[in-house]
């Protein structure tokens, strides 16, 4: 049921037709995330499923997002009002330990340098999981925190634009 926060907003926390988890925020005074894009803000959400057009069709159907799929891959852009929000990528595409998650949603958060991120976040006691990777939105790695939960940084400066427009 979605839960009140004392005026601040409304939070639901849901499963999508693959069994992603989700969160919806309505916001009351306040606001949520005000800044993204930047280095130590999110920059892109991505969801890893099994059967991308039925996620696709869900999202569609629950938040009007309609969606871009890479003419050279299955990768998939939800765009809203024709503005990136989000990637699907089929499990088939990732590796383990991600794929042995199942269907979840996964965060980037921007950084300055991957790799100083990367040695930072292991003197803190986080474990590389993949990467870093260079791509075209910039240099990627997946990390797991130490209680265990994995999210990605990527360094953005000398990238072509995210997708996310960023």
């Amino acid at each position: 049921e979605p839960l009140e926060l004392a005026g601040h907003a409304t939070l639901l926390t849901a499963s999508d037709s693959a069994g992603a988890v989700f969160g919806v925020w309505q916001a009351g005074d306040f606001p949520g995330a005000q800044l993204v894009d930047e280095p130590g803000s999110l920059v892109w959400n991505e969801l890893v499923v099994t059967d991308a057009d039925r996620a696709l069709d869900f999202y569609h159907r629950v938040f009007g997002h309609g969606a871009r799929t890479s003419p050279d891959s299955d990768y998939s852009v939800l765009e809203l009002d024709e503005r990136p929000v989000g990637g699907v990528l089929p499990m088939s595409a990732v590796e383990e330990p991600v794929a042995a998650l199942g269907p979840h949603w996964a965060v980037y958060f921007g950084v300055e340098s991957t790799e100083d991120t990367i040695a930072h976040a292991r003197r803190l006691g986080a474990t590389t999981a993949d990467g870093p990777n260079d791509t075209p939105y910039g240099r990627i790695a997946t990390l797991r925190d130490p209680q265990g939960a994995f999210f990605g940084v990527v360094d953005a400066r000398d990238a072509a634009p995210s997708p996310a427009g960023g």
